[in-house]
């Protein structure tokens, strides 16, 4: 928007236009992330219904969900952040997670029901009887991801305030799970009918399978422990061997729709010469790739001594330096 005003302040013979514009990048990300959390929230609700069979505990589960992720928009208000990448990655893995307790305290208190319970009192007893497990749990992954909070430096930048959306997702998940979660079950629950045998026949007979193969296979490596430990054993030390053959690097590669390409002619070619190859070849590209590439630009020539950053390159009057821009590459 800013840029036609410029034009009309500068020379007729100058002409401004956008080179490289990494907003494009930024937006596409958060999009992608925006998407990739409620496919997230999506599935869990399908994969929750399909195990507990029950629309009411899904409903349940539903409330629970955006009640614990909302807590993160808190501290994200308290706390001056924005949301951003590292926010957007922190939902996309709390939402697997948030659901862990609410499913122990729910199915628990199903169970009760079942039995003849009374859903108020299957409400408290059920919560009750897994109140502990569900809060270490809860410890447990708070110890993961707590330490990311202290970390300094580069890495503090990008973890630090995924640790604390972690940790506050989490407490406030428990807390939930805690709470709400037995209110709306003793409101809620009640002794389930035989569910519709066209639709939930297949997937009870397939979890029942299941839990045979299951059982079958727990009773196998019960009775041969020394195998099992062996392969155990095996497998660590295997996967050690495996982690020595990965590489390392500070950010994963990415397609960002950019090329950069640096042309180096023989050392006292005048700058002139160099122009001109270099705007026969930006010519020749645009012709030839003119339906993936949006904008090549170059620079010939050395640095001027108070341009740092270009000083900190190779550069002269030999050397010429190319900045393509590319279409999407999701177009």
């Amino acid at each position: 928007e800013a840029l036609p005003r410029l034009q009309k302040n500068l020379p007729s013979d100058v002409k401004i236009g956008v080179i490289v514009d990494t907003s494009d990048n930024i937006l596409n990300t958060i999009d992608s992330l925006t998407e990739t959390v409620v496919y997230a929230l999506l599935f869990v609700v399908i994969v929750v219904f399909l195990f507990l069979g029950r629309w009411r505990a899904t409903l349940i589960i539903c409330i629970t969900i955006p009640l614990s992720l909302i807590a993160s928009f808190i501290y994200l208000a308290i706390s001056g952040n924005t949301i951003n990448i590292i926010s957007l990655s922190s939902l996309s893995i709390a939402i697997g997670m948030v659901v862990d307790d609410a499913i122990v305290v729910l199915e628990n208190v199903t169970t009760h029901i079942e039995r003849g319970s009374d859903p108020k009192q299957a409400a408290v007893h059920g919560t009750n009887e897994v109140a502990i497990s569900v809060i270490a749990s809860t410890l447990t992954m708070i110890a993961v991801f707590f330490p990311l909070t202290m970390v300094s430096g580069m890495s503090g930048v990008l973890f630090k305030q995924l640790g604390w959306m972690m940790c506050a997702i989490m407490f406030i998940s428990t807390v939930a799970a805690l709470s709400l979660t037995p209110m709306l079950c003793s409101q809620l629950l009640r002794l389930q009918k035989k569910p519709s045998k066209l639709f939930f026949t297949p997937i009870e007979k397939a979890l029942d399978g299941l839990d045979t193969w299951y059982g079958k296979m727990l009773n196998w490596a019960v009775r041969h422990r020394p195998i099992v430990i062996t392969g155990c054993i095996v497998f660590f030390v295997v996967s050690l061997l495996c982690a020595k053959g990965i590489g390392t690097e500070f950010f994963p590669a990415q397609d960002n729709a950019r090329i950069a390409v640096q042309l180096e002619l023989p050392i006292g070619t005048r700058k002139e010469i160099a122009q001109e190859l270099s705007q026969k070849l930006t010519n020749q590209w645009l012709t030839k790739y003119k339906d993936i590439m949006k904008v090549c630009n170059y620079t010939v020539g050395q640095a001027d001594s108070d341009n740092t950053w270009a000083s900190m390159q190779d550069n002269g009057s030999h050397i010429i330096s190319f900045n393509i821009s590319l279409v999407d590459p999701g177009d």
